[in-house]
């Protein structure tokens, strides 16, 4: 019998649940979602080739295309839509 009472936790079914909720939902996640390896390059591009490049517009396509040919690039590489297009020509 469970003691009862404001120091009485959840019970080891309902903790075991959750901890399997939780491993279930993070393996789901991890699997689903690959993780982003160079997300934090785009400054340190965008500053480096910003030397070279006086034009905004050029500056964002040049960035761009460097780290498009990165083989880890899997938040760049042909998911330019058209919403984003546009807001590089309007620079």
């Amino acid at each position: 019998m469970r003691p009862l009472g404001p120091n009485a936790g959840p019970s080891r079914t309902v903790r075991f649940a959750l901890v399997g909720l939780i491993a279930v939902v993070g393996v789901f996640n991890v699997w689903r979602t690959p993780p982003q390896y160079n997300w934090d390059l785009l400054p340190y591009v965008a500053l480096a080739k910003s030397y070279d490049i006086a034009s905004m517009k050029e500056l964002h396509r040049a960035t761009y295309d460097v780290l498009s040919a990165l083989p880890l690039n899997l938040a760049i590489a042909g998911r330019r839509s058209g919403q984003e297009q546009s807001d590089v020509d309007a620079l």
